[in-house]
This record gives structure tokens, sequence and C-alpha cells, in this order.
């Protein structure tokens, strides 16, 4: 059943003149900082909060690897909830998803800070912190990440202007884990300054993730507003368990997602530990912000030539290929 929205002037139905408005550049901007400032608390724990847990906080790696792995598990029910809370969300006079934006960037780079500050309270003590701490970044992380997305389609009609935003959002995201590759990932080498480390660098992301996020909320508007109707949980459940391409996609995003979560978290371990070369932070974070950038660039040719099915085929076995090749050197260098 559906419901009729509240009205807002900041926003228009589908098909006006305003809505096919093309956007300007500081909007593409804005929005791209936006998906930068979602990055900086979630790639930050994403590289590093593994080694925190080992090398900091003194949790064994098989505890802090099952903390991760339960909490992402939870992280899927906590975007159904977050995905619900926003489709119930009343438009403001900042729109429907700003709002989001503007109230929960605070609370998440705020948490992101406690992650990496666990205090010494025995073992178990510890362990529930940790997982209380990172559960809590999960759920703000979804009610700011989802209505994030969502906003790319209430600010243009244009599809012109809806593929900048997408690049725009991956440009903001591989520059801000560039970043933290380039210049975090050398300074985190084993030693008792380790936590002062971590809290210095998370200071200063936390300030940059506020500018880039108030840069996002100010430079956007949302000027198309479309009636969301209410669909009840089992509903939507059952129409997702019928549609078998939907379930291969997903199983596919999950694996692959899993996949690419796992390479990001032991990659530090991996250059510094089993390669011993901690200078190579830095290339690996170029190479892939620079190959980032020119599949930006060449992905909408690509996928005009080739089509999205077999690009995805394609580039996932690459990815493997990929794994497979670290997984070789380090049994050489073991050898």
């Amino acid at each position: 059943m559906s419901t009729q929205p509240h009205s807002s002037p900041h926003t228009v139905r589908p098909g006006t003149n305003e809505a096919m408005k093309p956007l300007p550049w500081r909007a593409v901007f804005g929005y791209g900082a936006g998906d930068a400032a979602n990055n900086v608390a979630f790639m930050t724990t994403t590289m590093f909060l593994l080694v925190y847990y080992t090398d900091v906080a003194g949790i064994s790696a098989a505890a802090a690897g099952t903390l991760l792995g339960l909490v992402r598990i939870f992280d899927a029910f906590a975007d159904v909830f977050a995905g619900r809370v926003v489709d119930g969300a009343k438009v403001t006079r900042w729109g429907k998803f700003r709002p989001f934006i503007l109230f929960g960037s605070i609370p998440l780079l705020i948490l992101a800070f406690l992650n990496f500050h666990v205090p010494q309270i025995g073992e178990s003590g510890m362990l529930i912190y940790a997982y209380l701490a990172y559960a809590a970044m999960g759920l703000a992380y979804s009610l700011v990440n989802i209505p994030y997305g969502s906003m790319a389609g209430a600010m243009t009609q244009r599809d012109g202007d809806r593929a900048k935003l997408a690049s725009a959002r991956v440009v903001g995201a591989t520059l801000v884990s560039a970043a933290l590759g380039a210049l975090v990932s050398p300074m985190i080498v084993p030693g008792p300054g380790l936590q002062n480390i971590f809290t210095r660098v998370l200071l200063i992301l936390i300030v940059i993730g506020f500018v880039l996020y108030m840069f996002c909320f100010f430079s956007t508007k949302e000027r198309v507003h479309r009636p969301v109707a209410r669909v009840s949980l089992r509903d939507s459940m059952k129409s997702v368990s019928s549609n078998k391409p939907l379930l291969l996609l997903m199983a596919s995003s999950v694996f692959f997602l899993s996949a690419y979560l796992c390479l990001n978290t032991v990659q530090i371990y991996y250059v510094r530990d089993v390669l011993e070369q901690p200078t190579l932070f830095p290339l690996i974070a170029g190479g892939q912000m620079i190959l980032t950038l020119i599949m930006v660039v060449a992905m909408p040719k690509l996928v005009t030539a080739f089509g999205k099915k077999k690009l995805y085929i394609v580039f996932s076995a690459l990815v493997v290929l990929g794994v497979r090749g670290h997984d070789v050197i380090g049994r050489g260098r073991d050898a």
C-alpha cells in the first residue's frame, strides 16, 4: 500500500524542468566528497582495525577475525533496518536523504575513533567493547551510506549527470583508499607508540571526514521527489526469494565483497610481514588509484562494446588470478 509523502519546496516531481536541468559541477564534486567521507570511516576500519586489535589491544588473531566476521553478518541486517528507516523518512526542507548525512556523520566518525581505543578491561571486557563499538559503527555507517547512495536519484533525472555522480563517487572513494595506503600504512609498524599513532591519525581523519560530509551536504540539493510504496519485510523477502537472477547476483556480490574486504584487511600484514617491504605501500596505493581512475573513464565504452555480464566475468577472473599470484609470491618467499 502506497502513501503520499510530504512535499517540500526544495524537491520536485520527476520530469519537471528543474529535475532535467544540468547539475552544476559543484554538486558533482560535493557528491564525490560524500563517498570520500564514507570511506574515511569504512576503509580506515577495513584496512587497520584488525592490525589494531592484534598489535595494540592484544586481542588474539582468531578472536579478532571471528569478531569481524560476525559483525559483517550483523551488518547485513543493519542494512535492511537502515533501508526501511530511510524509506519511511519524511521529506524535510533539506530533502529526504541529506538530513541523514547532516545528523549521522558525527556519530559515525566518533564511533570510528572509539573502535581504535579499546580499554584494557580484561580479555572478556575488551571483546565485548570491541563487538559493541564495531557493530554500532556498522549501523551508523548504514544509516549514512544508504541514504547517500539513494541521494543520486533525487538530485537529477538526467542520465549523463547520474553517470557523473557515479564516477565522482568512485573517484572520491579511490582517493581516500589511496591516501590511506600511501600515507598511513607505512606508519603502522609494531612498537609501543602504535596507539599514539592511531590516535593522531584518527583525530586528523575525523576532521577531514567532517569537512567532506559538510561539503557534500551544502553543495548538493534534492530536486526530484518520488512517492515510495510501503512494502512489508515479508513481501520483500518473498519477492527476492522468487527472483533467481537476483539471488545469483546477490550471492556473487557477497562472495566478491567478502574477498575484497579480506584482501584489504590482510594486505598490511602481507606487505609488512610476508614480503617485508613496507615501502611498497605507496606504490600499491598509487597503482590502485591510477588503474581505478583509468577504468572510470574506460568502463562506459567497455560496457557498450562487450556488455555488463561479460565484463563482470572477465574482471572476476582477473581478481582470482591476482589473488593466486599473491599466494605464489608468498610461498616463494617462504621457500
